[in-house]
């Protein structure tokens, strides 16, 4: 028995359906929820056209940001994706949100 037939890819191998994730239902977010990622991305999007300002870069370096800015700022991109690239792009973004705002709070007390 070959390595392809034990790993089910042979010619008799099962095929998904076309169409299947489009009926997979929409996971709706609460409203608290839904405020919640509009901060998250609000700030992460602030983050990045900050550097844009103020840091020197490559055109590259500037052209990435500007991609990830637009990709953000997508309403057809998905959220999963958008996560990814706040994680990716930020690491703990919301630790950093959330120290941002102690500091702030310290300022104004």
């Amino acid at each position: 028995m070959s390595k392809r037939n034990k790993m089910g890819g042979g010619k008799h191998a099962m095929k998904s359906p076309r169409g299947v994730h489009d009926t997979l239902p929409q996971v709706e977010l609460s409203n608290e929820a839904a405020q919640q990622v509009e901060k998250e991305l609000c700030w992460c999007i602030l983050q990045l056209q900050t550097s844009l300002i103020l840091h020197k870069m490559t055109p590259k370096q500037a052209q990435d940001i500007s991609h990830t800015i637009n990709i953000l700022k997508s309403p057809t991109a998905p959220l999963v994706k958008k996560r990814q690239i706040m994680r990716n792009t930020f690491g703990d973004y919301r630790a950093k949100m959330a120290e941002e705002e102690n500091q702030f709070r310290k300022g104004n007390m």
